[in-house]
């Protein structure tokens, strides 16, 4: 992305080409991005950006605005410098590194079209970090703004610690804003995608564009420290509305022509498609991190999973299991993917994997006599397992993988209810819930309560029930 023409000579997007190196994060001390280091542990909301492969990698920075969500510039999502950036699976595998060690594949961009900014979803969540406070205004003529990052110094071409420096406002258009470094304070590559925080800690702006003067690898005669951000201010709503969990949705799977029926939250008809084969049990699920669920199917003959990514056609199978063992799906691991599982009422426990092919979790809970259940109980971005005993309508579930301590109790539904769960109000919480066949209603209980938050009525009373966010 080019700058306009300040003097014969061009700003330069940060994006730092075969490095491993990122970006800008929250509030700091005012040392220089281009100098000393900033105090460890003091910008846990930053994340370090590895776009591409070997080949063609490059490197930027990203800011935690959500549990989720990266918030970066969306230019270093550009497969061709200056070009847009569509919504969707990024072209180049993506990484994000967060604070705490972990690597987090990006798995799909929500980019704004009015300026240099797009939304980056994780195949994951960031449950132990602090996302970043949006400002509401934007920064004042003469207002110093604090930026950090792992972009080049002065001397280090590849660092490994946050440097901080201070910038001062120049000018605040629609989209962007103007700033200069302080002293020879200045943004260089790698710093692509750093927020921009006011005195109050609050992000502002995310950094496009920069002269580099003094960074290592820029002309010797180049001395300019002044730079062009996107402006991040009053954007609070609109991140929202795009990092919003969709709530969960029913709809029931009808074995005599196989084929699955969806349902809006109103209970209406919101689209439908035959999948499967007669005998099928079936299944829902994002099998490929696309933040979806879609259809699959469990076929009992011969203990064999078949997984559509859409609703038409098998892009994972496999065999998994035993002989009159109970099909499961979820993200075992909290990589953005279901994949499979069973449970085995003989032994009363749970077989989890997370390569479609081998058992990665054990788990014994239960009697033989109760219903698995598995779902994200605590909204760390992991499925575990539980169970729903028919004799007290009550469910026991475990937020881990290694015990069968039980973590949350409710009673809910009615003697012949069919256990079901879903996160009913979209917080990113799997709550539990019944289906009632007799009357073919849907019940969504709160977290951790009997207290019903969602009803509705849809299909015939020997459909068989799913759940999904479709």
């Amino acid at each position: 992305m080019l700058a306009p023409r300040l003097r014969p000579a061009r700003m330069t997007v940060l994006l730092s080409a075969t490095a491993v190196t990122a970006g800008l994060i929250s509030a700091a001390p005012a040392l220089a991005v281009t100098g000393p280091e900033a105090p460890a542990d003091s910008h846990k909301s930053v994340v370090r950006l590895t776009i591409g492969d070997e080949a063609n990698s490059r490197a930027c920075t990203g800011t935690l605005v959500d549990a989720r969500w990266v918030l970066t510039a969306a230019s270093c999502f550009a497969t061709t410098p200056g070009t847009s950036v569509p919504a969707g699976k990024p072209a180049l595998k993506s990484i994000a590194t967060l604070s705490d060690g972990k690597a987090v594949e990006i798995t799909d961009l929500v980019p704004r079209t009015d300026r240099d900014l797009v939304l980056g979803r994780l195949a994951g969540v960031a449950t132990t970090l602090p996302p970043a406070k949006i400002g509401k205004n934007a920064p004042a003529v003469g207002a110093e703004l604090t930026a950090v990052g792992f972009g080049r110094t002065k001397t280090q071409w590849v660092p490994d610690k946050l440097h901080t420096g201070t910038f001062t406002t120049n000018a605040s258009a629609a989209g962007t804003l103007t700033i200069t470094g302080k002293g020879t304070d200045a943004l260089c590559k790698g710093d692509t995608g750093g927020p921009l925080l006011n005195a109050a800690g609050e992000l502002v702006g995310v950094n496009s564009r920069s002269w580099q003067g003094g960074c290592l690898g820029a002309p010797a005669t180049e001395t300019r420290t002044g730079a062009i951000a996107a402006r991040a201010d009053g954007l609070g709503q609109w991140i929202a509305d795009s990092t919003r969990i969709p709530a969960a949705t029913v709809g029931v799977y009808r074995s005599a022509d196989s084929s699955f029926h969806l349902s809006d939250r109103s209970g209406n008809l919101a689209g439908w498609a035959y999948f499967g084969a007669q005998g099928d049990l079936p299944l829902t699920g994002d099998w490929d991190r696309d933040g979806k669920d879609t259809f699959g199917v469990f076929r009992p003959s011969d203990q064999s999973f078949y997984l559509s990514n859409d609703n038409k056609s098998v892009a994972v199978s496999g065999k998994f299991g035993n002989q009159g063992d109970v099909p499961l799906v979820g993200d075992w691991d909290g990589d953005g993917v279901d994949t499979i599982g069973v449970y085995r009422a003989s032994t009363e426990s749970f077989y989890l994997s997370n390569d479609n092919v081998s058992a990665a979790y054990v788990v014994r809970m239960g009697i033989g006599t109760d219903t698995p259940m598995v779902g994200d109980w605590n909204g760390d971005g992991k499925d575990t397992v539980g169970v729903y005993r028919s004799s007290d309508t009550t469910f026991y579930l475990t937020d881990s993988h290694t015990s069968a301590t039980v973590d949350h109790k409710v009673k809910f539904g009615n003697p012949g209810d069919v256990p079901i769960k879903g996160d009913w109000n979209g917080d990113g919480i799997d709550k539990v819930g019944v289906h009632r066949p007799a009357d073919y209603s849907f019940f969504g209980a709160a977290k951790d309560s009997d207290t019903e938050i969602y009803r509705v009525r849809f299909g015939i009373p020997t459909d068989a029930p799913v759940v999904g966010q479709w």
